[in-house]
């Protein structure tokens, strides 16, 4: 089984009083013809590449969408992982092995062709803050060496829509298939993305194929 170092997908939902505010927000760093981009419905990825350490390969890529739901209704989706292989492309298995306070633990599968990919992520829900920190559970069977991730929320046109910022940190041995880094960067990203929005938009009830 191969080792992956990688930082899980980060969706960060932005939300604030005005649209005026919003883009100047430090947060999203969008130019204005990116926030134009956004409003007419489009997808912006960005995505830088790296050599690491040690035979590493590393990958950081930022994605943004905008969505028509209310940042209750996107959170709502995101407080609910045991069905997230109802909608996220390539997850499998989401199921919850605990809950404990504002803490949820997850156990996840992926289907991606001859590699079997699992991972234990524990996550921490902080409303008042809309800010969700997820991280690798320990002392379990993980194919993965590092998960760090983070999703968080605030909103555009008073409220009725938000603003999707995913972004993603991912280190890689030089001998793992390329295939694991098409899957969590461009290809990936814009997969995980396109079905988020359809999720949230149809208040938790759109299903992959």
């Amino acid at each position: 089984m191969y080792k992956i170092v990688f930082f899980v997908p980060v969706l960060v939902l932005l939300v604030c009083s005005s649209q005026l505010l919003a883009r100047a927000s430090p947060e999203l760093n969008l130019t204005q013809e990116e926030w134009a981009r956004l409003e007419k419905g489009e997808l912006i990825l960005k995505i830088e590449e790296f050599e690491g350490e040690k035979g590493m390969r590393g990958v950081r890529t930022v994605t943004f969408r905008m969505v028509n739901a209310t940042p209750d209704e996107v959170w709502k989706v995101l407080h609910e992982p045991e069905k997230d292989f109802e909608w996220a492309p390539r997850i499998s298995t989401s199921k919850v092995t605990n809950k404990e306070g504002n803490c949820i633990d997850i156990h996840y599968l992926m289907s991606i062709p001859f590699i079997p990919v699992q991972f234990h992520i524990r996550r921490v829900y902080e409303k008042d803050n809309w800010l969700i920190e997820s991280s690798l559970i320990e002392n379990e069977e993980n194919s993965l060496e590092a998960v760090e991730g983070q999703y968080a929320l605030y909103p555009q046109h008073a409220g009725k829509k938000t603003v999707i910022k995913y972004s993603l940190y991912l280190m890689l041995s030089n001998r793992t298939p390329m295939i694991i880094q098409q899957y969590f960067t461009k290809r990936g990203c814009k997969e995980w993305m396109e079905n988020f929005k359809k999720r949230v938009e149809s208040k938790g009830t759109w299903k992959k194929e």
